[in-house]
């Protein structure tokens, strides 16, 4: 054949066989897409039918998992046609990876990963896997239960994180904290459009150093607990310098498992030393306890809680302040409860910090988030109906010049229509909180349960920060006497700091304005934010 024909024979089979090729390629292209355009039919249809049931709120399950957040899921599904958001074409989105590395994240911040379905969206991305490399009709279960279960997983997640796990409502305490305030369909839109997942979810964690703080403590009481915790020492008479025994061994391997330094050096290790009688005053006084040095009943308490105990206690405090504003801002006051302190800081410093006394067991401190707007001096006291009713009346049924004897009187009406009231009128013996239509008022002065300066600040308990005629009490350690409103030690201090007028207020004047006993109200110009908190663990500096 001559060569001319054989180069003419070959160009004409390539074309034949790009166009068999082209046509093939053409063939299952087409394929391709209809299998994909049949996949996203029957997810939308399967996610069609399982969301709409009749149930409010719809009960929808995947296997084992009950979805938690079914009328956002359904909502949201509804407003994009059932349309999957994790998925396309049979292939997963790279937004997946990130939500997954979020929820293994949550528990860095003292949550459960599997509250936000793990383990099951891992068995689901398994058994992807391996249906993958077949028929894309094979997908449709895998990918539907993929995508109920990673939306859910974000709702939940994202409101725990903004607002907290368990509900303030159900908390035995009284907790009105203003929590974070989340639109979480249209943060998860937002975050899907800019495939930020991670990013948007980190945004909603508190950003203050008392939460990051805790964060580090959580990760190094896990570390402790993974290396079988720390040894318990047995009970027994007090341990205090220079005892002897294997008890002492006990507390010292204790006291290093925690990062206490016993410095044993040439010491026998069953000799409650000079520096172990230090390690146990710094363990005293970072446990809230008196630093005796002695380890008695509450110190061998305190040292054989469990180092999961303490884990635990982290735990429920992370949550606590994701229950606070994420944001406490530059300047602020926190007045916690349990450990009986306020303290002021102004740009990430404490610049003011003071002994409290708070609320009775009976009568306790609610925990909430305001602001205080103004100062009174030698304001009036008005009784609660609660505290006048339980215990007042009491008082003045068995003292007839208990209303004399502290300056206190009974009133009707408010403002200019206050008027008194003759005790000697009132049926004391009947009087509840259905018929009780007076109430009690004591003047200024030194005999003032409110003491010479008073700190408003809205909220619903009518609770407030303020002076006391009852001194002795900040020198309690356990300082729980008052029926809920907050005793300060530093009132005058505290005044000036809010005022921040040198010029126009100093410790002299408010001394003179005290001495008149007039009462004045001073508003504060910059009103200064106070979370009024219960806090069981706090990071130190160190």
């Amino acid at each position: 054949m001559p060569i001319i024909r054989k180069k003419a024979f070959f160009i004409v089979l390539a074309a034949a066989l790009i166009a068999v090729l082209l046509l093939w390629t053409t063939i299952s292209r087409n394929r391709r897409s209809a299998a994909e355009k049949t996949l996203l039919s029957q997810i939308q249809e399967n996610l069609r039918g399982r969301l709409n049931k009749g149930e409010i709120p719809p009960e929808i399950c995947v296997g084992d998992d009950l979805i938690q957040a079914s009328t956002l899921v359904r909502a949201f599904y509804q407003g994009r046609q059932y349309q999957p958001v994790w998925s396309r074409k049979g292939s997963l989105l790279s937004p997946v990876q990130s939500l997954v590395a979020s929820i293994r994240a949550a528990e860095e911040e003292g949550l459960t990963p599997g509250d936000y379905h793990s383990e099951s969206i891992l068995a689901n991305l398994k058994e992807f896997t391996r249906l993958s490399g077949g028929a894309l009709r094979h997908l449709t279960p895998v990918l539907s239960d993929l995508d109920l279960l990673l939306t859910d997983a974000f709702f939940v997640l994202a409101t725990h994180q903004a607002q907290g796990k368990v509900d303030p409502d159900t908390s035995e305490t009284e907790w009105e904290a203003p929590c974070r305030s989340l639109d979480v369909l249209q943060l998860f839109q937002d975050s899907l459009a800019s495939g930020r997942i991670a990013e948007s979810l980190q945004s909603l964690l508190p950003q203050h150093s008392y939460y990051a703080g805790l964060k580090q403590a959580l990760q190094r009481y896990k570390e402790i607990v993974r290396k079988n915790d720390w040894p318990r020492i047995s009970g027994g008479t007090g341990l205090k310098a220079g005892d002897k025994g294997k008890r002492i061994e006990s507390l010292k391997k204790r006291l290093i498992k925690e990062g206490y330094d016993v410095s044993t050096g040439l010491a026998a290790t069953d000799v409650f030393d000079h520096d172990t009688e230090l390690a146990v005053c710094c363990f005293q006084e970072k446990h809230g306890l008196p630093q005796t040095g002695v380890v008695e009943e509450a110190t061998l308490k305190a040292l054989n809680t469990s180092a999961e105990e303490r884990l635990r206690q982290i735990e429920v405090n992370l949550e606590r302040w994701r229950w606070l504003p994420h944001d406490l801002g530059p300047r602020y006051a926190v007045v916690d409860a349990a450990s009986f302190e306020l303290f002021v800081v102004e740009r990430f410093e404490t610049v003011l910090s003071m002994k409290i006394v708070v609320g009775m067991l009976t009568w306790q401190t609610p925990v909430f988030s305001s602001r205080i707007t103004d100062i009174v001096i030698n304001p009036y006291w008005y009784a609660p109906n609660r505290v006048l009713l339980k215990e007042l009346i009491n008082y003045i049924k068995a003292d007839p010049n208990y209303l004399t004897n502290n300056k206190m009187k009974l009133m009707r009406g408010w403002g200019k229509a206050e008027t008194e009231v003759d005790v000697k009128t009132l049926d004391l013996d009947n009087v509840n909180a259905k018929n009780l239509d007076f109430h009690l008022r004591q003047d200024p002065g030194p005999l003032n349960l409110v003491g010479h300066i008073k700190f408003s600040m809205p909220n619903k308990y009518n609770v407030y920060l303020h002076d006391t005629p009852y001194q002795s009490d900040f020198g309690q350690f356990t300082r729980t006497f008052s029926h809920g409103c907050i005793r300060i030690a530093k009132p005058v201090d505290f005044s000036l700091f809010l005022l921040q007028d040198p010029m126009e207020w100093n410790a002299e004047k408010i001394t003179d304005c005290i001495d008149r006993e007039v009462e004045q109200t001073i508003p504060v110009k910059n009103p200064l934010a106070v979370h009024v908190f219960y806090g069981t663990a706090w990071p130190l500096e160190d």
